[in-house]
C-alpha cells in the first residue's frame, strides 16, 4: 500500500474505473491518519481536534449511518469553515456524502466558490475528485468545470505529477457538462498517453468517448487505446463504447471491428 499523501484523494463513484487508483488508497490512508489523530493515544473528544468534521464524516459513512439530522447538521458546519477547511477535508467529506447517498445541495454549491477562492491549495488530483463527486451528486456546473480545466492546463502546474485516473476524470466532467476545453485535451492526451497500457476497458471507454463527444480526434492516443482494447479482456459495453467513439471520429481498425463483431458491437456477433 503505498504511503499516505498530505492531499490524499478518495475515489468517488463513477460509471468508469473498477480498479482502485492511487488517490483511492491515498484517501483511505488519510482517513484513518484523521482517526488517529482526533482518537489519539488518550481518546480526545474528535469535536476539539483539527479535522473533526472530516473525522466525523467518514466514520459515518464508514458504518452507513443514514441520520439524516446528522448529516445536515455535518453539512452546515462545513458550510460555515469551508473557506478554511483543508483540501483533503473537503474531499473526505464530499465522498462522505456520496458514499451514504445524502443529498448536500447547500454544500455542493458552496464548494466551488470555496475551491475558486484558493486554487494553489488543492492538487489536480483533488480538483479532478471534486469534479467526480460533484458530478455524482448532479451538482456539477460546466463554469467550474472549465474554471478547472483552465487552472490545471496553466503554467504553475507544469511540474506537478498527475495521475492518469485525474484526467480521465476530468475528460468525463467536460463531456457531462458539454464544456469544450481543446488545452484540456490536449495535455490529458499527452500526459495520458505511456498510461494508457495500466488502464482498464471502462477507462479506455471512458478516454475514447469524451474525445468523441468533442470531436478531438488524436491518432496516437486512440491508435493506443485501440491496440490495447484488443490486447485485454474487456467487457462488451466497453469494447461498444470504443468502436462507437473511434467510428465517430473516423478511425478505421480492422482489429478493432473484429473484436467488436465477436464481442457484441451494433450489427455483431454476440
Amino acid at each position: 500500500e503505498m504511503a499516505i499523501h498530505r492531499y490524499g484523494i478518495p475515489r468517488l463513484a463513477t460509471s468508469f474505473g473498477r480498479s482502485r487508483p492511487p488517490c483511492y488508497v491515498a484517501s483511505r490512508g488519510y482517513a484513518r491518519e484523521l482517526g488517529q489523530r482526533a482518537d489519539g493515544p488518550r481518546g480526545r473528544n474528535p469535536d476539539h481536534q483539527p479535522h473533526a468534521l472530516a473525522v466525523k464524516a467518514a466514520e459515518a459513512a464508514r458504518s452507513s449511518g443514514r441520520d439524516l439530522k446528522m448529516w445536515k447538521r455535518l453539512a452546515e458546519a462545513s458550510m460555515e469553515v469551508l473557506p478554511s477547511l483543508p483540501a483533503a477535508d473537503i474531499v473526505v467529506i464530499l465522498e462522505s456524502f456520496n458514499t451514504v447517498g445524502v443529498p448536500f445541495p447547500g454544500l455542493a454549491q458552496s464548494i466551488p466558490e470555496a475551491v475558486e477562492s484558493r486554487w494553489a491549495q488543492f492538487s489536480t488530483m483533488q480538483l479532478a475528485s471534486i469534479c467526480s463527486g460533484l458530478q455524482k451528486a448532479r451538482r456539477l456546473e460546466a463554469s467550474f468545470v472549465s474554471a478547472v480545466a483552465d487552472e490545471v492546463c496553466s503554467d504553475r502546474r507544469r511540474k506537478e505529477e498527475v495521475p492518469w485516473q485525474s484526467w480521465v476524470l476530468l475528460l468525463s466532467a467536460c463531456e457531462t457538462t458539454g464544456v469544450q476545453h481543446r488545452k484540456l485535451f490536449e495535455v490529458a492526451c499527452a500526459l495520458s498517453f505511456e498510461c494508457i497500457p495500466k488502464m482498464r476497458g471502462s477507462d479506455l471507454a471512458a478516454f475514447s468517448s469524451a474525445l468523441a463527444a468533442f470531436g478531438f480526434k488524436h491518432d496516437k492516443v486512440l491508435n493506443r487505446i485501440i491496440n490495447q482494447m484488443t490486447a485485454t479482456s474487456s467487457d462488451p459495453a466497453d469494447v461498444r463504447a470504443v468502436y462507437q467513439a473511434c467510428t465517430a471520429l473516423g478511425m478505421n481498425h480492422q482489429a478493432l471491428e473484429a473484436l467488436a463483431e465477436v464481442r457484441g458491437s451494433p450489427g455483431g456477433r454476440h
